[in-house]
């Protein structure tokens, strides 16, 4: 009877070990599946069930039961009933995950959109493409290789498409997605917003030896010296961590900070600028608030990635989405 109960009692402190070290997780956990949800049923216009089944079917992630409320455009998520987070979506700025601070954001300022109808195909307009066949392409073997791209299920190969001499000649997609399909771009925006100091620069607006931490000389470790060339490069020497398989800097940053530009600035120096090479994703959202802080209105901020560079050169179907800041974020469609 002894061993019982000691044996129950050991289980019973495992198990409160186990909830209290895992709980926080579930923050994380409800806020990625329902901000997940949002986007894609509203800025993707896929379906709920879709999106269960294949996009949040991950470790963890499948954990939350997800709703979609589609009379005020939101996803609420909670794990085993616990931990409820909602993200609300707004046309223009895509889905934003809220928290205790929702009620500050500005929704009322939407970016200007500047497209320009064409008439040209592919490459240089979105008037469909040249229907020509190119000499020294073995289509067999692209079709065979088509084919392959969409056999393992683990990968998820949403959409593939082969450009030979600014022509397409192939083009696949899995069930439920065409070409008018927005997939989420994930880190693939750090290249959007590397390329609007291009344009800044281009146009001499600014420096990319500009030091963002110049004024701030209570920092230690050489902060001021800091430049956005290092910053752009990722070789700042700023502490980040960059693990989405716990509670870190850019799952916190992700999913708990109401203005995610400030997560990076705030972190300790660990190596001199240039020293080291850190990925981190804080760095370019960072950068984002540095960019915002290059315009006199917020209006403006908003406007230049279209004005400037996405709708100038056609992705009229891209959008940037923000955080409840109403900063630019690593999230675009």
């Amino acid at each position: 009877m002894k061993k019982t109960k000691l044996l129950l009692g050991i289980v019973l402190v495992g198990i409160i070990a186990a909830a209290y070290f895992n709980y926080p997780k579930l923050n994380l956990i409800s806020g990625y599946a329902s901000k997940n949800m949002a986007s894609t049923v509203f800025i993707a216009d896929r379906d709920a069930v879709d999106i269960t089944l294949n996009d949040n079917d991950m470790p963890l992630i499948k954990l939350a039961d997800t709703e979609v409320t589609n009379e005020n455009k939101s996803a609420t998520a909670k794990v085993y009933g616990l931990m409820p987070r909602i993200a609300v979506y707004k046309e223009g700025l895509g889905a934003v995950l809220t928290n205790k601070e929702f009620s500050k954001h500005n929704f009322d300022i939407v970016p200007n959109r500047f497209q320009v109808k064409d008439s040209l195909p592919f490459p240089y307009g979105n008037n469909g493409v040249i229907d020509t066949v190119l000499e020294n392409v073995a289509y067999d073997k692209l079709e065979v290789a088509l084919e392959n791209a969409f056999q393992d299920p683990e990968q998820k190969t949403r959409s593939l498409l082969v450009v030979h001499k600014n022509q397409i000649i192939g083009e696949r997609y899995i069930r439920g997605f065409s070409k008018d399909t927005k997939i989420l771009g994930w880190s693939m925006t750090k290249s959007i917003l590397a390329t609007l100091y291009g344009i800044l620069e281009y146009q001499d607006d600014i420096d990319m030896e500009f030091k963002p931490f110049a004024k701030e000389m209570s920092m230690k470790n050489h902060k001021p010296d800091i430049t956005l060339n290092h910053l752009l490069r990722m070789q700042s020497g700023l502490e980040w961590d960059e693990n989405y398989f716990k509670i870190s800097d850019v799952t916190k940053m992700l999913f708990l900070d109401s203005d995610m530009t400030l997560a990076q600035r705030y972190k300790k120096v660990v190596a001199e600028p240039t020293e080291v090479w850190n990925y981190s994703s804080g760095t370019t959202n960072l950068l984002s608030g540095i960019l915002r802080e290059q315009f006199a209105t917020h209006q403006e901020y908003l406007d230049f990635p279209y004005k400037e560079l996405i709708d100038k050169i056609g992705m009229n179907s891209m959008l940037l989405e923000t955080d409840l800041s109403g900063n630019y974020i690593l999230s675009s469609y």
